[in-house]
This record gives structure tokens, C-alpha cells and sequence, in this order.
């Protein structure tokens, strides 16, 4: 936390990045759950228009600062939980065997968040198998219902990634 404080208070950043890479044991990730204590991002929230970026390496989820005050509005917690998964088996049974996918949450309280009030805009690596596919980024509702959410390939470093944006998960 106290990182966390230094970067967003003294370098006057509007932009809070919380960066993940490797497990304990140095192995690549394939799931990641970050969680962040409330007060601190409400204080530091409250000082500035903050936005927040979680950079990991099977992607990068970055709340606007409309988008972050709403989550921790919201916030029924002391934790904010921000995880990025594989599919579960339901939702990789609606969309084939020849998909992709996390299943991406913000969470407080036991509750998830899933209206933002602003933007997230969310870049995801493609997979080796699908880079010269045609891909793309769908919300699968409660009622399995799917809708595609409009987004772009971009290569950064020869690997290639689909950037969307969204205001709820």
C-alpha cells in the first residue's frame, strides 16, 4: 500500500498502475485476483481524478476515473477484488471448443460490481491458435444471451492483443 500511496501522491499521478507478473514460484498466470484496500484508493480517489490500471500478463484492465469513483461507491468492503480468469465450463460449452476467453469481475463485500458509471478499457492477449482468426469480445448475461462488444486487434512486442471498452461487466 504504501507504494501504491507514493506513486499516486507524489508524482502527482491521475494514473494508478498496480502491476502483476509472475506467482510465487515464478511461474506464469493464467488467473489473477487483486485485491486493494478501499480506504486507501478512496482517499487517494478524493484528491484527484484518479483512474487505475491492472497490467498482468494476460492483460490489462484500466477503470477511467468516472468508472473507479463508481466502484467504490459500490464498494460494500474493506477489500476491492479485481479478477481475470479462464472461462468456467458453462460459458466455454455456449461458446465452443474453438474459443477463448477469461471470465473478468470487480468485487466488495461478497458483492460483485458489474455497473461502472465510466469506462473500462480492456486489452487481453489472444492466443497463439487465434491470431490470425477472426476474433472478438462477447458479455454472456445471466440468461446466456450474448452481446459483442466492439474492439480492435493491436500487436505490442509481436504479441497480439484485443483492446475493447466497456461500462459493465
Amino acid at each position: 500500500l504504501a507504494a501504491i500511496k507514493k506513486q499516486a501522491t507524489e508524482a502527482k499521478s491521475n494514473e494508478l498502475t498496480l502491476s502483476v507478473s509472475k506467482d510465487a514460484k515464478g511461474e506464469a498466470v493464467d488467473k489473477v485476483n487483486v485485491k486493494v484496500d478501499v480506504k486507501t484508493l478512496n482517499n487517494l480517489a478524493s484528491k484527484q481524478d484518479l483512474a487505475l490500471t491492472v497490467s498482468t500478463e494476460i492483460g490489462t484492465l484500466r477503470f477511467d476515473s468516472a468508472a473507479l469513483r463508481e466502484i467504490l461507491t459500490q464498494a460494500g468492503g474493506s477489500e476491492l477484488t479485481i479478477a481475470k480468469k479462464p472461462l468456467g465450463a458453462a460459458e466455454q460449452k455456449l461458446l465452443g471448443d474453438k474459443a477463448a476467453g477469461y471470465t473478468v469481475t470487480v468485487s466488495s463485500g461478497g458483492k460483485n460490481i458489474s455497473h461502472f458509471g465510466g469506462e473500462v478499457t480492456i486489452t487481453l492477449e489472444i492466443p497463439d491458435n487465434l491470431t490470425d482468426k477472426k476474433v472478438a469480445a462477447v458479455y454472456i448475461d445471466s440468461a446466456d444471451k450474448f452481446t459483442h462488444m466492439p474492439g480492435n486487434k493491436k500487436t505490442v512486442s509481436g504479441k497480439a492483443y484485443y483492446v475493447f471498452t466497456t461500462t459493465h461487466f
